[in-house]
């Protein structure tokens, strides 16, 4: 079988202010071998996340910009992840948003095969660069915002499949965040270069997107043409 997406969850902040701990749970039906992609985005450049409770997360990489951190961790499931909940806490009160996602279908390990990531600051794109594949991938890309304006959105970039938006709730008070999380679960052969993807803000923001190509299963692996 190819890869598929078997669930995801979401963290969306509540009210007009900042908090210092939040939670967020693993979706229910995860399975030894599945793979978790889990990121994070909130307002200021000054602290990061902690996460301080559930299972432990191999952290991928943080991008801090201006008034803006986001951060991505990943982990290979050994079947005790179903439902547990991930406590994630920051120095001081802030808005925040997360998103948990999981594939199934994965290699058996080094399921990441390569990530990276563009920063912009003040910039009404997203742009999850551009990567070349070692093995047979798909893709999931995150597009991560923060802003002093209300609404923030994005457009999902063309050959993309939106999984999660998050647009801030809050209508007062200043640093909002936004997320989104998108995927192509069409298989992308080995040696294969994916150009950059871009998410059109709905106006400027700090921001960060990722690219990150997850490796199929050897015995699953059926190549179709790559989309670029």
């Amino acid at each position: 079988m190819a890869i598929t997406r078997i669930g995801y969850s979401l963290y969306t902040p509540t009210g007009t202010g900042g908090v210092t701990t939040r939670t967020i749970t693993v979706p229910n039906g995860v399975q030894a071998g599945d793979f978790i992609v889990f990121g994070a985005v909130k307002v200021g450049s000054s602290n990061d996340f902690t996460l301080t409770t559930g299972p432990a997360m191999t952290d991928v990489a943080v991008s801090q910009v201006t008034g803006h951190t986001s951060h991505i961790w990943t982990r290979l499931a050994d079947g005790t992840e179903s439902g547990a909940t991930i406590t994630m806490t920051t120095p001081t009160a802030m808005r925040a948003a997360a998103a948990i996602i999981v594939y199934r279908g994965v290699a058996s390990a080094n399921v990441l095969d390569t990530y990276t990531y563009q920063q912009g600051g003040t910039k009404v794109n997203v742009v999850a660069p551009a990567a070349t594949t070692t093995a047979t991938d798909v893709r999931v890309d995150f597009a991560l915002g923060t802003s002093n304006t209300v609404g923030l959105t994005f457009n999902t970039a063309d050959g993309m499949t939106a999984v999660a938006t998050i647009v801030d709730p809050a209508t007062s008070g200043g640093g909002y965040v936004t997320l989104g999380a998108y995927e192509n679960l069409t298989d992308i052969p080995a040696s294969s270069a994916v150009g950059a993807n871009t998410y059109v803000g709905s106006f400027s923001t700090n921001n960060t997107g990722w690219t990150l190509l997850l490796k199929e299963h050897a015995a699953a692996s059926t190549v179709r043409p790559v989309r670029r």
